[in-house]
């Protein structure tokens, strides 16, 4: 081994500039309707690699939607790209999120729009649950009601019906690699991926699962 290899072997690599890389990891995650704030204060702005590290990497490794204490992977790799050691820097990252609040009471079923809903910036925690797209608005509806001043979330809503109670539906019944289809009525409303009972015409009533195509598979 030369000398000059021998120099590079023993010089550890340092990574500098470590709080912009954050920032920017966080940028892309951003939404019009999601604020991402990283608070880089207590984060390390430069890091001292191990030995025969060549090259580092900050990642996360998380959903769509950060908030509270992250954890960032700072990744020493050797030249062919393997791992030599992962270091982990806490960051704590602010997110803000565009909330409805109802204006008034809202009842079960109901379509809001925003002459009964305000919208506000508010700091959301890590466990809140995701608020309703602004952009669906008119595609939805109550899944429950909902008092003045409540916030909503996703969960209270629900896409409108594609199957109304007493439409007639087709029911698609699969058993042993045979198909058959019967029509039936629907006896509560449905969307995609809903389960509603469908009355054959015997009478008998069957749990369906709404389909994409507004046909009704069996599940019994």
């Amino acid at each position: 081994m030369s000398i000059a290899t021998l120099l590079l072997a023993l010089i550890a690599l340092r990574a500098d500039g470590l709080r912009q890389k954050a920032v920017a990891i966080y940028d892309p995650l951003q939404t019009p309707s999601m604020r991402l704030s990283p608070d880089t204060l207590h984060f390390p702005d430069s890091a001292t690699g191990p030995q025969e590290s060549a090259f580092w990497e900050l990642s996360r490794d998380g959903g769509p939607r950060p908030g509270g204490s992250e954890i960032v992977s700072l990744s020493w790799k050797r030249s062919d790209g393997s791992v030599l050691r992962r270091d982990w820097p806490h960051l704590r990252v602010v997110r803000t999120e565009r909330i409805p609040v109802a204006l008034r009471r809202m009842v079960r079923g109901e379509i809001p729009d925003n002459s009964c809903l305000k919208w506000e910036w508010r700091e959301t925690l890590a466990r809140t649950t995701a608020p309703p797209d602004s952009s669906k608005l008119g595609q939805l509806r109550m899944r429950t009601g909902a008092g003045p001043g409540q916030v909503l979330t996703s969960t209270q809503l629900e896409p409108l019906p594609t199957v109304i109670q007493g439409q007639r539906i087709t029911m698609v019944s699969s058993r042993s690699g045979a198909s058959a289809t019967v029509e039936g009525i629907a006896q509560e409303d449905g969307s995609p991926g809903s389960k509603i009972l469908v009355q054959c015409p015997w009478g008998k009533r069957i749990r369906c699962q709404v389909q994409p195509d507004g046909t009704a598979r069996s599940l019994e």
